[in-house]
């Protein structure tokens, strides 16, 4: 933009140089010297008057310009999601928990095979903020390697609506009374609603959130969050009796 007002300047300045030179010409071998003087000035207030509709065009739209750019910019950062992974103890079937109807489970072998199990260790994930959600969503969990074929979930989310809930059933083994599911790492890739790639890694040991950007084969980290270990009482989960 700023290249184009600069070659529009200097053409305007060419042709009143060009003008003014004829001018001088004319005035040792042709014309009058005030008739030329008279045309000139002419020629000048005309051009003067274009080039300041010109140059007050040209503001106007450079400021339209990045106005729309920033604007653009602000929509783009607005529709990146912020993504809720909190580890969750519920009933295998999540019965009188309260939950978007749109809320689902993921169906893995090992939940399919325990599904009689009492009680399941959960990752709820949810898309929050100002968007609709994310798109084209994978998942990718990482457990201890004392869940042997289990050790990796995988699986395709596809669309997360905003404030709906995923459930990731986690493998568990016994120690004790104790059902335990050792995690390390939570992955997601998605597309937000403008169309951005981009992955979400939370790391269980390092306690730390991080959001990157995916172009092409690069990875862009946007933001990191470090976190602190607490424990979750959630008194609104469960429904009240009908």
């Amino acid at each position: 933009m700023v290249n184009k007002v600069f070659i529009s300047i200097l053409l305007v300045f060419i042709a009143i140089f060009l003008g003014g030179l004829y001018s001088l010409i004319s005035h040792f071998f042709i014309i009058d010297s005030t008739i030329v003087a008279t045309i000139f000035g002419g020629v000048l207030s005309m051009f003067g008057g274009a080039f300041g509709a010109f140059g007050a065009y040209s503001v106007a739209k450079y400021q339209m310009d990045k106005e729309k750019e920033l604007y653009e910019e602000r929509e783009i950062i607005n529709a990146r999601p912020i993504i809720s992974c909190m580890e969750f103890k519920g009933p295998a079937k999540l019965r009188n928990i309260a939950m978007n109807k749109n809320a689902r489970i993921l169906a893995t072998h090992f939940y399919d095979s325990n599904v009689t199990t009492p009680v399941f260790n959960f990752y709820e994930i949810k898309a929050l903020g100002n968007n609709k959600g994310i798109y084209d969503c994978k998942v990718k969990v990482l457990l201890d390697n004392i869940h042997k074929e289990h050790a990796v979930i995988e699986g395709y989310l596809g669309i997360i609506e905003n404030d709906t809930e995923v459930f990731i059933p986690l493998p568990h083994v016994q120690e004790g009374n104790v059902l335990v599911s050792s995690t390390i790492s939570v992955e997601l890739e998605f597309e937000t609603e403008k169309n951005e790639k981009m992955r979400y890694h939370y790391n269980v040991d390092n306690k730390s959130e991080k959001y990157f950007l995916l172009k092409g084969e690069k990875e862009i980290l946007i933001k990191e969050i470090k976190l602190k270990n607490s424990e979750w009482i959630l008194p609104g989960r469960t429904k009240s009796p009908n």
